[in-house]
């Protein structure tokens, strides 16, 4: 089998049945077929599954029922039908093997990586495009995530309302991201908060505005209780913006020691963090440059020569 030309990557999750792309694949029995997000058809060629995180498992409650359901049928598909399984972190990669015992030498782990776009700038490249939002470059604190419960929005808002109100008139809260499962109580307290002022909720933000809003924060707070990898911290890591993050392993892992550490449950310490990231810190200023070298190690174009070496090992076991 030869590499060039034989690969298939379509991602199907809320697009199409693997059940009808299988019928659709027949005759490419010798190309390579890769589904970014675990869901496998019916294929007779080699396969190749990506996994994100196992949170179904580890945390059903912050999934629909019905989503639960789905993904543990298909999860087990491709555990039973994957010739190689990639997982996004050491700790999704753990997980797969604690979870389902499944080979250590069957699983690789391939970094996501982080777009060029997202690097340190200058606050005149900043002000004007930051002004339509009625932001000052290094004046907010920014949060981006999809508003659910795992997301763990609430504790930054609970955390936020504890700064003194003399920070918080000048440092307002802004939330980046799209209503997701179980929003409706927080988009409502959201809503509630941004009549003082001082809270700010973007929704959904373009692609092209994001790098601005990282470039321009004093820190970026991301307190999940649950991820497979953890992209915002490393998007703040690459804006050499300061991370107050969650402290667990797949954050850790990206971070490796740059970000400011803290249960994601614990209030009282989210609000002391980000309290410390208003003024000068030198200690803040050298986890901030550690942070920017960390993150010159992930890129999507390593990803991609990872994620292709794959294919190349596959085909040459053949």
């Amino acid at each position: 089998m030869a590499l060039t030309g034989s690969l298939i990557a379509i991602s199907i999750y809320d697009k199409i049945s693997p059940l009808l792309l299988g019928s659709r694949l027949d005759g490419y029995d010798d190309y390579i077929y890769h589904s970014p997000n675990f869901m496998l058809p019916p294929f007779s060629g080699l396969k190749i599954s990506t996994f994100h995180d196992l949170s179904v498992f580890r945390c059903p409650e912050y999934h629909r029922n019905a989503q639960v359901r789905l993904m543990e049928k298909e999860i087990h598909k491709a555990l039973n039908q994957a010739d190689r399984l990639i997982a996004i972190s050491e700790f999704t990669k753990n997980e797969i093997i604690e979870l389902f015992g499944y080979p250590d030498d069957k699983v690789v782990v391939v970094p996501n990586g982080v777009s060029p776009d997202f690097f340190p700038r200058c606050t005149k490249e900043l002000d004007a495009p930051l002004a339509v939002f009625g932001l000052i470059p290094g004046r907010y604190f920014l949060s981006v995530a999809t508003i659910e419960p795992r997301k763990n929005i609430d504790s930054i808002l609970d955390a936020y309302e504890m700064l003194p109100k003399i920070i918080r008139m000048e440092y307002p809260l802004v939330i980046c991201g799209g209503a997701g499962w179980k929003s409706e109580g927080t988009l409502e307290r959201i809503k509630n908060m941004m009549k003082e002022g001082d809270v700010r909720y973007l929704g959904y933000v373009k692609e092209e505005m994001k790098p601005l809003l990282y470039a321009g924060a004093t820190a970026v707070v991301f307190v999940p209780f649950y991820e497979g990898f953890g992209l915002p911290v490393l998007e703040a890591m690459a804006s050499g913006v300061p991370v107050v993050a969650s402290d667990i392993p797949p954050l850790n892992e990206v971070s490796a020691g740059s970000s400011y550490k803290v249960l994601p449950q614990d209030v009282e310490e989210i609000a002391r963090l980000m309290q410390k990231m208003v003024g000068s810190d030198g200690r803040r200023q050298q986890k901030t440059i550690f942070g920017l070298n960390v993150a010159q190690e992930f890129s999507w174009k390593n990803t991609v020569e990872k994620t292709v070496f794959q294919y190349r090992g596959l085909v040459g076991e053949q």
